[in-house]
């Protein structure tokens, strides 16, 4: 005798399909101007750069001896490509606290951006000097005396 197996659902169930709302456009963050120093330097520190320039351009006219602004001017001048006037804000900045870390780091940045090596790697030597555990320094250091070497290897860096 042979049982006869009989499917237990008499048609195949299809899933129900759900549609998604539509996606949601965008919100643009409207990121306010700062209103101090400190407003400034957070903006810049967050990929706010651009918008905190004018503020520090300001600030920097105002009270031209504050190295610490010329420094975080620097600093977002370089996050804004503002690579000439950043070199010049740093350099301002080191001239007047040669004690700051912050500052002498960047201009080496600025110098490796405006392809100065040589300078990139004193910069970074005193970013060391002054702060001998600096998370980057010593990396960008390696990659300046390196491009140094390379250039002089090629004859497109005077030996002087």
């Amino acid at each position: 005798m042979t049982e006869a197996l009989t499917p237990t659902q008499d048609s195949p169930s299809t899933p129900e399909v759900k549609k998604s709302p539509p996606p949601k456009k965008p919100v643009k963050k409207v990121v306010e101007p700062p209103k101090d120093f400190d407003s400034a330097v957070m903006l810049s520190n967050s990929g706010n750069a651009g918008i905190a320039l004018p503020f520090l351009q300001q600030l920097a006219e105002a009270d031209r001896d504050n190295p610490d602004v010329w420094r975080e001017l620097g600093i977002a001048q370089f996050r804004a490509d503002a690579h000439t006037d950043g070199l010049v804000s740093l350099q301002k900045a080191t001239h007047m606290n040669p004690h700051d870390a912050r500052a002498w780091f960047f201009l080496g940045a600025e110098y490796r951006e405006n392809k100065r090596p040589r300078d990139a790697a004193k910069a970074y030597k005193e970013t060391l000097e002054i702060q001998p555990d600096h998370p980057e320094a010593g990396d960008d250091l390696k990659g300046a005396e390196i491009a140094v070497s390379i250039l002089k290897e090629t004859g497109r860096l005077n030996v002087t």
